[in-house]
């Protein structure tokens, strides 16, 4: 499948740009450092609104605080933009929260408190009814209305494949587990970085220079291994379908890269503009990568055909 790079303007860069995430009709940029961003994909021209930071005034030697949203991820059905909105301890303090936005109005329908000291990420079980948000050194796992139901040992990365029924772990660094959500069997496996492709495997990441990472495939039941393609550094990656979106960023120069699976195959696009970072999202709307600083969206669509009259 032939694919050309197409660009989505958006009102402003992120300054921290920290993931992309999407549904079935949006896309949403989370920017650690200011408004995240949220763009409608689904009409015939892509609109992009801004979704401001919570502020919680104070004034004299305890000036304003900005509540920033560290990580989000939208309910299976799409109806829910689910959103991790971190705390201060300034200005009287706030803890972080869980924000429930419908993705249509951007108007905040329900919300909760955390008891969670360093909550990094937000996950919705694909049942649509459990919300985990991990944490180090633990992952709470919450009804939507904030009830913990149950609590996961997690001291670096974790991760729900997508039928959530199997869990995958880094502990300790470079040293990956999976084991099912109901039993204790774990199968191990070593990488820089991991991320589900479906439940019965993994895409994977391993160091193979200053310059380059080699991406494979991993046997989710063995935890064998096999190498897909030699790539620049790798900043960010996903899987959907039989394709993986991969992003790279070193000194002048972003790229994004599709690989075929299990061909292997290759295709690459260099991103205009100086890069600070990259993030990607692979799934039912699109193919999407952010550059950090950039006013832009950039998209990887098939080229279209033309019409003969």
């Amino acid at each position: 499948m032939a694919l050309q790079l197409q660009r989505i303007s958006l009102p402003r860069g992120a300054g921290s740009l920290a993931q992309l995430t999407q549904s079935a009709t949006h896309v949403f940029r989370v920017d650690r450092s200011g408004p995240a961003v949220l763009v409608e994909v689904s009409g015939k021209k892509p609109v992009a609104h801004e979704l401001p930071m919570s502020i919680l005034p104070g004034k004299g030697s305890e000036p304003d605080a900005a509540l920033v949203i560290e990580a989000a991820h939208f309910t299976p059905d799409g109806s829910r933009l689910v959103v991790l909105r971190g705390g201060t301890d300034r200005n009287g303090g706030r803890k972080p929260s869980v924000e429930f936005i419908d993705p249509t109005t951007r108007a905040v329908v329900s919300s909760f408190e955390l008891k969670l000291d360093k909550p990094w990420g937000v996950r919705v079980h694909p049942d649509g009814e459990r919300v985990f948000v991990m944490g180090t050194p633990e992952t709470l796992v919450l009804s939507l209305a904030g009830k913990v139901l149950d609590r996961i040992g997690t001291e670096r990365h974790f991760e729900l494949s997508p039928s959530g029924s199997q869990f995958l772990f880094e502990f300790p660094k470079n040293e990956w587990r999976v084991r099912p959500a109901e039993k204790p069997k774990f199968v191990s496996f070593e990488a820089g970085s991991a991320r589900w492709r479906d439940d019965a495997s993994l895409i994977s990441t391993t160091w193979k220079s200053t310059e380059e990472d080699v991406l494979g495939l991993v046997d989710a039941k063995t935890g064998k291994t096999k190498k897909l393609a030699t790539l620049p550094r790798i900043d960010s990656f996903e899987a959907f379908g039989d394709q993986v979106l991969a992003s790279s960023c070193k000194g002048d120069k972003a790229e994004a890269f599709v690989i075929a699976l299990p061909s292997g195959k290759v295709q690459r696009f260099e991103l205009p503009g100086s890069p600070s970072g990259t993030r990607v999202s692979f799934g039912p709307a699109g193919a999407f990568v952010a550059v950090n600083w950039q006013k832009t969206l950039h998209v990887l669509a098939e080229k279209a055909k033309s019409k003969k009259g």
